[in-house]
């Protein structure tokens, strides 16, 4: 099984004043501890983050480290 990225492993999400959250919120959350060079992007049924800074034609970027 392959290893998750070590930022992934090694950045801490601090706990949420509002609860609950969003989806938006959370993946921002996420994104605010990672180091630059991360995206989020919706895609049709699905959210995927990796590092990277790339456009997809079916989805629509929600956030960037």
């Amino acid at each position: 099984m392959p290893k998750p990225h070590a930022d992934l492993t090694d950045n801490i999400v601090p706990p949420f004043a509002i609860k609950p959250a969003t989806t938006r919120e959370v993946i921002s959350a996420v994104l605010s501890v990672l180091p630059a060079g991360w995206q989020a992007t919706a895609l049709p049924g699905r959210i995927i983050m990796y590092r990277e800074h790339r456009d997809y034609s079916a989805g629509v970027v929600i956030g960037r480290s």
